[in-house]
């Protein structure tokens, strides 16, 4: 098994609005992601980077559902202790909850 720990800086290229079969016009965000990090296979790390992209459909306006596609690539070690470099793709979905403060 490979641990992978990254960091990523997002930015956002476009936005927009949509209107889904005459209901409440709602929101949505496609970005970039690049990130750097650590890979760690039985306890022998490498450096790690990742690229990829996603979008953000705000449902209501604490409720987002995300959706990313990244490339994670590594160096991994082969068993005759020979060094290969691995694109691990991933897909990823999930929810954020936005929580109202007040100033």
């Amino acid at each position: 098994p490979v641990q992978l720990f990254m960091g990523h800086l997002v930015w956002s290229l476009a936005y927009g609005k949509v209107r889904w079969f005459g209901g409440p016009i709602g929101r949505f965000d496609f970005y970039l992601s690049l990130g750097a990090g650590a890979a760690d296979e039985d306890g022998a790390s490498s450096v790690a980077a990742s690229g990829g992209f996603g979008m953000k459909f705000h449902l209501a306006q604490w409720l987002v559902v995300r959706l990313d596609i990244r490339d994670n690539v590594h160096a991994l070690r082969a068993p005759l202790g020979v060094d290969e470099i691995v694109n691990d793709v991933t897909t990823l979905a999930g929810l954020s909850l936005f929580l109202p403060f007040s100033s």
